[in-house]
């Protein structure tokens, strides 16, 4: 018996090239939406961390019965929470200042005051947040119908006291493309993020 002539088909070279065009394409329209959902998704993660921040600095005041600080570094990544009365180290071009951390932000006239002494027994709660990507663009605090910003420092600290409460206050982050989120905190600590 004659056997059969079985041809085996394949991919000709244009069929070949056809997918690679269409996978390109599809590549060209999905990467810009991908790196787009990234930068949004760290923002959006900085803004969360911030708002936890904020939370851990009320609960530790509430905890330990302290007034307890969060330290803003304007144009900046960092975000700090230690205890008030903490004495943070000094700068290379600093001398010693023995004046109160616990200080009026709206007319205080410097943002690196620092608090006398501290104890042994004090609770180590402070905590540093780094916010990749992410720039910490202005605090503006609230005090009755009146808004500050502090444009001309460096830092800017919030003060939660030993009833949880603080100046009511809102944090504006910026990514490098130039969006914009803003987490607005109202007197008891509560925060609330929104867009900008």
């Amino acid at each position: 018996m004659i056997e059969p002539i079985v041809r085996k088909r394949g991919f000709t070279l244009i069929e070949l090239l056809l997918v690679i065009v269409i996978i390109g394409v599809l590549a060209g329209i999905s990467v810009p939406s991908f790196v787009r959902s990234m930068q949004g998704n760290r923002l959006r993660s900085a803004a969360r961390t911030v708002a936890a921040a904020g939370r851990y600095a009320r609960s530790m005041a509430l905890l330990h019965q302290r007034p307890v600080a969060i330290t803003f570094t304007l144009d900046g990544h960092d975000v700090v929470v230690d205890l008030a009365s903490r004495r943070q180290p000094l700068e290379d071009d600093e001398e010693e200042d023995e004046t109160l951390l616990d200080w009026d932000p709206l007319h205080a006239d410097n943002g690196r005051r620092r608090m006398t002494g501290g104890s042994e027994d004090e609770p180590v709660i402070r905590i540093e947040r780094y916010l990749d990507d992410v720039r910490i663009y202005r605090v503006q605090i609230t005090e009755g119908r009146e808004r500050s910003t502090f444009d001309d420092r460096d830092r800017v600290q919030i003060i939660y006291s030993s009833n949880g409460r603080c100046q009511p206050h809102e944090i504006i982050l910026q990514d490098a493309e130039g969006a914009e989120l803003v987490i607005v905190v109202d007197v008891l600590g509560g925060a609330e993020i929104r867009e900008r």
